[in-house]
């Protein structure tokens, strides 16, 4: 797979983050979403659906065939990207942040410099866009420990594992803003699976 990139406004139902550069792997609009290869076990995952299929979601082809690639697909997003010019990055809080690690990992690797976000941000109980949840509520479940190192931030990397509509990145965005990035600073986010539907 070959990385890619598109410029959007998040999320897409209600933009409220524009000018923000996806680098991706495979986006599902390109072609049915079980043809991702072993991307799908990211979707298949957080959906259930290879724990329904297979009866376990760690142990299946899908997450087998995930494992053995995720070195090409780390080096195929990082190698998209110009890392040097990122001043900080960030997971949005995540039940499962080991899908995450690795990309953030290469990143931080790759520019030492960098400055990772991720933990300081914290959920202030369990909440998920992915949960229906609205993105205002999303907003205010958020808490940052250290907000001061936020004002001098001019580029921001957000790594997940999945990109849907979007909203989880736009409430994280618009957190950090609200507690101190400036709003125009640049935004770009590095994710494997971009699911559009």
């Amino acid at each position: 797979m070959v990385a890619k990139k598109e410029t959007i406004s998040i999320p897409f139902e209600t933009p409220i983050i524009k000018d923000v550069v996806i680098h991706f792997l495979f986006k599902d609009d390109e072609a049915n979403l079980s043809q991702s290869g072993g991307l799908y076990y990211l979707q298949g995952l957080r959906s259930k659906v290879l724990e329904g299929i297979f009866g376990d979601s760690e142990k299946n082809p899908y997450a087998d065939l995930y494992r053995m690639e995720l070195q090409k697909y780390v080096k195929e997003l990082c190698d998209s990207l110009d890392v040097q010019s990122i001043e900080a990055i960030v997971c949005p809080p995540s039940s499962k942040p080991y899908l995450q690690r690795p990309y953030l990992e290469a990143i931080k690797n790759a520019n030492n410099s960098i400055i990772d976000l991720t933990g300081s941000i914290k959920r202030k109980k369990n909440i998920s866009a992915g949960k229906g949840i609205d993105l205002n509520s999303y907003i205010d479940g958020l808490y940052i420990e250290k907000p001061e190192k936020l004002n001098s931030i001019r580029s921001l990397l957000v790594v997940d594992d999945v990109l849907g509509r979007g909203k989880t990145v736009a409430a994280l965005v618009s957190f950090l803003r609200n507690n101190g990035l400036p709003n125009d600073g640049r935004v770009e986010v590095m994710c494997p699976l971009w699911i559009t539907g």
